[in-house]
């Protein structure tokens, strides 16, 4: 499954559906994206994964640097969505600068974070 794009014309993350498991892949730098950008993204892409069959999450930010407090809300929506559905949720290739965002919230305490998707994605489903 690719990204969507919501109203405002700009797909902001990838979606890949891989069974049990989804990866979230920002595919820009979401430190200074606007707020409003990101909700209405999120809200595009949180209605559409009850129809994806996974319950896991991960979250893949290869192609980010940072992570703004618009997104991280957004994780935060998405990772209750996960355990909802009895899933747990990870972040993996993070940056140092986006790691201590995560840290500065304490939100590195709610999810793990591994160096490489495939050890995410085995991490998650492991219940790791």
């Amino acid at each position: 499954m690719g990204g969507t794009m919501p109203a405002t014309g700009v797909a902001l993350f990838g979606v890949e559906d891989r069974g049990d498991t989804i990866i979230v892949t920002p595919v820009a730098d979401l430190g200074e994206t606007d707020e409003r950008h990101i909700a209405a993204w999120a809200a595009d892409t949180l209605e559409l994964l009850p129809g994806v069959g996974a319950g896991n999450v991960v979250v893949n930010c290869q192609e980010t640097d940072s992570l703004g407090f618009a997104a991280l809300q957004f994780f935060v929506q998405l990772g209750k969505l996960s355990r909802s559905r009895g899933g747990r949720m990870a972040f993996c290739n993070v940056s140092d600068r986006a790691r201590n965002m995560l840290r500065m919230t304490h939100l590195d305490r709610l999810w793990s974070v591994y160096a490489t998707s495939d050890e995410a994605v085995e991490g998650v489903e492991r219940g790791l």
